[in-house]
């Protein structure tokens, strides 16, 4: 079930719901082997998704499964039109992008143009710019970041530490929601790096040296975090965007 884009948490959960009958979080947790605060959280999910349903009970809330038959035709559907969305927003930003930016002038004798701007889809290619971003660093990595994270978990913090060991300065300011889940945080201020937190952030970017810079853009017309971002190479714009992260910076709390 992971295949068709469930946590190992919520195909667990599905499966321990028993068919026809309702079982409390506490049980579900019990019977998948799941901790207990993250079972909320799979269950919550599962509803969205469509394979659960839950109704209140004197003081709690059960769950019940929805049959195999319907709850997979429906969420395939679901991923089919989200795929489907998603194509077109990227369709329409390309075209933006195609008619806002300038055509690159004549490059460097070799022929050779240089390309100061660069769309950047999808969460492994975002992951993997980033990774690319994170090792190349020679002086400070700038990050300003929030949920829902791109990279996964695996990488959390790993080029960041990696760098403060090459004597890189690490910043990193999360909004407050992000404290949370504080593996996202904690590796990298125990190793080092500077963090700090604030209510909420105007967007996602990531600065490395005076070089690149990478933004997270968000859909238009709902305001919604999505997997399309720009990766700017420009010198000029990318010191525009480090003073950006200077202000908030300046007025964030540091974590201890």
């Amino acid at each position: 079930m992971s295949e068709l884009g469930l946590t190992l948490g919520e195909a667990r959960a599905y499966v321990t719901l028993p068919d026809g009958e309702v079982m409390t979080a506490a049980e579900v947790a019990g019977g998948a082997g799941i901790a207990r605060p993250k079972v909320y959280e799979a269950l919550r999910l599962l509803e969205e998704k469509g394979f659960a349903s839950s109704s209140i009970e004197g003081s709690a809330a059960r769950y019940r499964a929805l049959p195999p038959r319907f709850a997979i035709q429906g969420w395939l559907r679901q991923r089919e039109e989200e795929r489907r969305a998603l194509k077109e927003r990227e369709a329409s930003l390309g075209g933006e992008l195609i008619e806002a930016l300038p055509e690159p002038s004549a490059g460097p004798p070799s022929g050779e143009l240089y390309s100061y701007m660069e769309g950047v889809y999808g969460r492994g290619r975002t992951s993997q710019a980033l990774k690319e971003m994170f090792d190349g660093a020679q002086s400070r990595v700038l990050n300003m970041t929030q949920p829902p994270w791109i990279q996964p978990r695996r990488r959390w913090n790993v080029g960041e530490i990696a760098a403060l060991a090459r004597g890189v300065d690490v910043k990193l300011l999360l909004a407050r929601e992000g404290l949370s889940d504080d593996e996202r945080w904690r590796p990298l201020l125990e190793a080092g790096g500077d963090v700090r937190v604030t209510d909420t952030i105007p967007m996602k970017l990531v600065i490395c040296d005076e070089s690149a810079a990478l933004t997270s853009l968000r859909d238009p017309t709902t305001g919604e975090q999505g997997l399309s971002n720009v990766l700017i190479r420009q010198p000029h714009i990318v010191h525009s965007l480090a003073l950006l992260f200077s202000e908030e910076w300046e007025a964030a709390e540091p974590v201890t």
